[in-house]
């Protein structure tokens, strides 16, 4: 049933008595070995097992199993066997833990605290108030501290590591233990180099695949109702697919617009995502509902808010709360999600040149940085930068780190350990939620692909064609199944009627137009600008060949991103013989382009290409760059007079190309051209 009480599926641990009067008044309280108070809300017991002869002991509280190739029915003794044996054994142990938990160990002097791999049981902790609990706000109920200084900027979970918005109480990241000694923590993973790396591919995905299958085991023993997740996206649908054994106990569900509500790109986002599950169910055994944003059926109420704003620093999706607690009301029912397959996709743009801390540095500069009226970031203020340099020695980003990744690293703790476990505490009021990907020996078998293969999908696409391969056949944030895109790529009636056609790959300039990369693919599109290359300066271009001879050339241009607030972070360009006639910004425009270059002279070349304005990170942003060229032709004709340029595009710019004396050589939309002309526009 809803959790109407506050901080469900919580704890709190101290080594001093904690003021009960502090504490929810639902909370059950205890000694752990007569040294360590816990309280905890009753729905869940913890798992404890303690050695007599020495005094050690193991808490498990939360959904924890272990899906290694050992038969475990209890977690905790099994863990304090591991322990006390030698660290190195536990910390085995604790990599193939599935679920949401946190693990104490320790004895009567002394205890560290650990967490899931990707940090989905958020831990909070207070040096000064000697207190660990599952919610910032639950430490600060128990014992006040003031606001953090305004100085150190943003505090919010999209916009920090380890801060809260109280000075002193800070959050426990993925990979890092807290030593309750010293109140400090420490790296513990990556401890060696990734062993999956040397292991055949198949062999790889042979144990992802059986460890995936123990944990939907053991969720599906002990839980009476399963939910799942299910978008339009990629990971959703490795999660049905490797769950294919258990979809008829599991129950789907889609949250999407409502039909007249397509207004922005979030909503038409959710409309493509029912598009494409409805697709789905129809090769998808399971049962289904979908959750309709303007739904006024299931209210949010001033007391469920209230409770949501102290179970979690972020809002995610509380709309969707009272959906779930309709649809799903019962005590015993577990939520699964595949979110936290972002860590082995390379999102922060990991390179073999950039796995540097200085590259960590700039791109939490870019994520953490106020925003300034313009769009852009400030620089970071004097106590942000002081504290971001002793975040990174003290997370241990200057050490030596296996092999792994810097930014990888800094995804899976920076954005999953604090983002993603604050959404999951919002839904914490309906059901507990774990990702079945949460197991470091998943996430290291999926980070021991090449960095190209990772970015490519390509784990995730076998992953899929192994255990339920028609699901590859539905578009995967794209209306188009896989026929459908692969004849639009091929299919020269739409593409061209013949007299014209897109060049082979695409090529990557600099900013002084150095080639730095030739014969590019684009990620299902016929233009796109890598990640990789997301830099100010840089462009990815396609060039568009005809037969020899002047004429005139049209085609179709299609860039469906648009949104007003990512204005100036790219452009795209129609290049004649090196020189900008036409640009629009790429965020600009939605619709259809129909483009004409007239008067084209017999030597003279064309390419269409797409150039950063700004450095960004994210994957999505490339993503965003996508663009379509269709309806190719060229119409053999003698030129009447300079080249002439029109777009049907409302927000094209034509720029004013002057020759070697500045005198213009154009009005707009016009040029002279020639192989020996220059222009001030090239990327």
């Amino acid at each position: 049933m809803p959790r109407f009480t506050p901080y469900p599926r919580g704890f709190v641990l101290s080594p001093d008595p904690i003021d009960t009067q502090r504490l929810p008044p639902h909370y059950r309280a205890s000694w752990i070995v007569d040294a360590w108070h816990f309280a905890h809300d009753p729905i869940r017991e913890p798992a404890l097992a303690v050695d007599e002869a020495t005094g050690w002991f193991v808490l498990v509280h939360g959904t924890c199993f272990a899906v290694g190739d050992e038969d475990v029915a209890d977690v905790a003794p099994w863990l304090l066997a591991k322990c006390l044996r030698s660290e190195s054994e536990f910390l085995d142990a604790l990599d193939v833990l599935a679920g949401r938990h946190v693990v104490v160990t320790g004895d009567p002097t002394g205890a560290t605290v650990y967490q899931d791999a990707a940090g989905a049981r958020s831990l909070y902790y207070s040096p000064a108030a000697r207190l660990v609990a599952s919610h910032a706000h639950l430490v600060q109920d128990i014992a006040p501290h003031p606001p953090t200084p305004p100085e150190l900027g943003p505090t919010t979970v999209t916009a920090t590591w380890d801060l809260t918005p109280w000075d002193g109480i800070l959050a426990l990241l993925p990979n890092h233990r807290l030593d309750l000694d010293s109140w400090r923590t420490q790296r513990f993973f990556p401890r060696r180099s990734n062993a999956y790396a040397q292991w055949p591919v198949e062999q790889r995905l042979d144990l992802l695949e059986a460890l995936w299958h123990r944990e939907l085991d053991a969720l599906t023993a002990a839980f009476d109702d399963i939910a799942v997740s299910v978008t339009g996206g990629s990971d959703s649908r490795v999660v049905l697919a490797l769950s294919r054994p258990h979809l008829p106990a599991l129950k789907g569900f889609t949250y999407t617009a409502r039909r007249d509500d397509e207004g922005n790109a979030w909503t038409r986002s959710l409309s493509r995502d029912e598009r494409l599950v409805r697709q789905l169910l129809d090769i998808v055994p399971m049962r289904h509902e979908f959750f309709v944003h303007g739904d006024k059926s299931a209210p949010v109420g001033a007391e469920l808010t209230e409770l949501l704003r102290r179970n979690s620093l972020g809002n995610h999706g509380r709309w969707l709360i009272p959906h779930y607690n309709r649809s799903l009301p019962g005590d015993d029912v577990i939520h699964l999600r595949g979110n936290a397959f972002e860590i082995a996709r390379g999102y922060y743009g990991p390179t073999r040149d950039n796995d540097t801390v200085d590259e960590v540095r700039r791109v939490f500069t870019e994520k953490a940085a106020q925003r300034l009226a313009d769009g852009s970031r400030a620089e970071l203020t004097d106590r942000q930068r002081d504290h971001v340099d002793s975040l990174l020695e003290r997370l241990g980003y200057q050490e030596e780190l296996w092999g792994y990744h810097r930014l990888d690293l800094f995804y899976w703790e920076y954005r999953c350990g604090r983002w993603l476990a604050e959404m999951l505490n919002e839904n914490d009021v309906s059901f507990d939620t774990v990702m079945p990907v949460n197991v470091r020996a998943i996430l290291e078998i999926l980070l021991s692909f090449d960095l190209e293969d990772r970015a490519a999908g390509v784990a995730f696409a076998e992953l899929i064609n192994r255990t339920f391969p028609v699901l590859n056949f539905v578009g995967k944030n794209d209306d188009r199944n896989l026929y459908e895109q692969v004849r639009d790529a091929h299919d020269s009636g739409t593409r061209s009627d013949g007299s014209a056609w897109l060049e082979a790959g695409m090529r990557v300039v600099g900013e002084d137009g150095t080639v730095l990369e030739d014969g590019v693919a684009a990620d299902q599109a016929d233009l796109q600008l890598p990640l990789r290359h997301f830099v100010p300066g840089r462009a990815a271009a396609r060039r568009i060949g005809r037969p020899a001879g002047p004429g005139t050339l049209t085609f179709r241009f299609h860039s469906p991103y648009v949104s007003p607030l990512a204005r100036e972070k790219f452009i795209y360009r129609l290049r004649v013989n090196g020189q900008v006639l036409a640009e629009v910004d790429g965020a600009a425009w939605a619709e259809m382009s129909y483009v004409t270059v007239h008067n084209l002279g017999a030597e003279d070349t064309v390419d269409v290409n797409v150039a950063a304005l700004a450095t960004m990170t994210r994957p999505s942003w490339s993503t965003a760059t996508r663009a379509y060229l269709d309806h190719l032709r060229f119409t053999a004709r003698e030129a009447d007079g300079p080249v002439r340029v029109a777009t049907s595009n409302p927000y094209t710019q034509y720029p004013v190309l002057t020759d070697e004396a500045g005198v213009a050589l154009r009005d707009p939309g016009l040029v002279s051209t020639g192989p020996t002309q220059t222009g001030a526009g090239s990327p």
